[in-house]
């Protein structure tokens, strides 16, 4: 039997803080450490949508993706640290992939919205920063 309560409450607070953390740790996973991985590995051939050099590029793409996305997935300096994630998807979706169909600029909207939507609402109460308060 399911619990009725489960049915008709909301729990926003959870529902950021999944939010928060499942797609934090996407980005810094799939997308944040194989970046900063090709960067201490030399790699040249990383995209420069904004003609700043690809090393320049990938390094503040590694910095967006793979710090950033920790340090919004923990809950510190969450809305600072949106701000270079929501860029870099600004720049993919906009200008990197300006020309492509939608089904391959589809990820990078994605990312882009929730990203977007957690600087609007926040982090959440569930944070190592909300925690640390607490002590």
């Amino acid at each position: 039997m399911i619990n009725k309560e489960l049915l008709t409450k909301n729990f926003p607070e959870e529902g950021i803080g999944l939010l928060r953390i499942s797609f934090g740790l996407m980005l810094a996973i799939a997308h944040g450490y194989p970046t900063v991985k090709g960067l201490l590995s030399g790699a040249t051939d990383y995209p420069d949508p904004l003609g700043l050099g690809g090393q320049l590029s990938m390094g503040l793409m590694g910095f967006a993706e793979f710090i950033c996305a920790l340090l919004v997935t923990l809950g510190i300096f969450t809305r600072a640290s949106l701000i270079p994630i929501i860029i870099g998807f600004i720049t993919a979706f906009f200008i990197f992939h300006a020309n492509d169909p939608f089904g391959n600029k589809e990820m990078a909207f994605h990312y882009l919205i929730v990203f977007a939507v957690l600087f609007i609402t926040g982090p959440g109460k569930f944070t190592l920063s909300s925690f640390k308060r607490a002590l």
